[in-house]
């Protein structure tokens, strides 16, 4: 057999093997100081580029062996943009304060992948001294300095942080798309209740990001002077996505417009927007709101039904009692699931009967749910409907109607149907 490698071959796998040892090289600028290296790896790509570059700047290996002092000189004199990023990634890991300076810098970076980095790790490290820094850098001409200096900004800051809040939504109107939505989520994230107008105003942005932060502002800040405006903005919104979060909102303000505003929705909106209404609906808990959801256990999608079912059982609203009793027959497993758990606490005996055939159910969850409501139910009138089903060709579901039964009855008469029979006739049908 010839083990001899064909010169293609060989050629390709130096020419990988040159490759792979570029991309991992740091060759500092000719023009920069020359800092020592951090690791020299003995492997035949590193030798390769030592000889590649005899007489030229050291090769650094930017890698977790740098120094911090080596790692904030990369960042700033590194050629290659994914080692400065890397450089400005493990500066961040080890919380080096003492590089804070060359990370502000590297916010103004040529390259957006070192920039976003450079933030991050800013963030990071958590130190408020860098706020001046960060505030001038929000009128930099770069549309990428300002938006990442409200990104740190927004993380670091709190709403006693006047002079934070104040810069930021000083950019709420800023040419930049994608600084205006940074700037939304900014206040967001701090949580200021100034910002409730400019939250507002975003819904209106052109930008579908901006939108969707603001709505999810609107809804953090939870004041119900923002339903109108929230309404409104789901009946013109043309994006998924944003509509989404303006439903959530609206459930999280609960204003005298949420529930027509989501109500009105839901016969033209995608299964994702209507899943996301009914439990919209299900945190604002009135008599329309559950009203509504009962009419949603009938909507094409079993998501929405799974929701809407979750939802009235969260409102705890006993109108609705029979409603989820009906959908404990739904088709779909994942209804029947929400349905039974919906049930476990409702203490309602016109339910009796549904949670006893539930008993039977082929989803072991929805029956183990069914045994549990009629455990809590705690009623005497669920004991005829038991005793009607332990003798059931359903073996889980006689097992199961033969369990309430003995915590109910506390009485030790077995799967003898005989005996259940007798000791119900002695002591109730005769005085029924």
């Amino acid at each position: 057999m010839n083990n001899s490698e064909p010169a293609s071959s060989s050629n390709a796998r130096e020419w990988k093997s040159g490759f792979l040892a570029c991309a991992v090289v740091l060759l500092v600028s000719a023009g920069a100081p020359r800092p020592a290296s951090c690791s020299v790896a003995e492997s035949v790509e590193a030798r390769v580029i030592v000889a590649q570059n005899q007489g030229k700047a050291d090769p650094v290996l930017v890698d977790p062996s740098c120094s911090t002092s080596q790692l904030a000189h990369a960042l700033e004199h590194a050629e290659l943009r994914y080692q400065r990023r890397y450089a400005a990634e493990l500066l961040g890991e080890r919380g080096a304060k003492e590089a804070l300076p060359n990370l502000l810098n590297a916010l103004k970076d040529r390259e957006e992948v070192v920039q976003k980095a450079a933030a991050e790790s800013l963030a990071k490290i958590g130190d408020e001294s860098i706020f001046p820094a960060l505030i001038e850098d929000t009128t930099h001409l770069n549309p990428r300095v300002r938006e990442y200096s409200a990104y740190v900004l927004g993380r670091l800051g709190t709403k006693e942080n006047r002079g934070v809040v104040k810069s930021l939504e000083s950019m709420a109107a800023d040419k930049d798309k994608n600084v205006r939505g940074e700037v939304i989520y900014a206040l967001y994230e701090i949580g200021s209740p100034s910002s409730r107008d400019i939250f507002v105003q975003g819904l209106n942005d052109e930008e579908p990001k901006a939108r969707k932060y603001a709505a999810i502002a609107l809804g953090n800040v939870k004041d119900p002077a923002a339903g109108k405006a929230l309404a409104i903005a789901m009946q013109r919104e043309s994006d998924e996505n944003v509509r989404r979060m303006i439903a959530s909102a609206l459930g999280k303000v609960g204003s005298e417009y949420a529930v027509s505003a989501l109500v009105d929705a839901i016969p033209h909106e995608t299964e994702s927007v209507r899943t996301d209404i009914a439990v919209a609906l299900g945190e604002i808990k009135t008599p329309e709101a559950v009203q509504a959801l009962v009419g949603l256990l009938s909507d094409p999608s079993a998501n929405v039904r799974s929701k809407a079912a979750a939802s009235l059982g969260a409102t705890k609203d006993p109108s609705a009692t029979r409603a989820l009793a009906g959908a404990l027959k739904d088709r779909a497993a994942i209804v029947r699931r929400q349905a039974s758990q919906a049930l476990v606490n409702a203490a309602d005996a016109s339910v009796i009967n549904e949670l006893v055939e539930a008993l039977g159910d082929a989803d072991s969850t929805v029956a183990d749910n069914a045994a549990v409501a009629l455990v809590n139910m705690g009623e005497l009138q669920s004991v005829h409907a038991l005793i009607n089903v332990i003798d059931s060709p359903n073996v889980a579901q006689a097992k199961r109607a033969l369990s309430v039964l003995e915590e109910i009855t506390h009485r030790p008469y077995g799967s003898d149907v005989g005996k259940w029979k007798t000791w119900y006739e002695e002591n109730f049908k005769a005085h029924g």
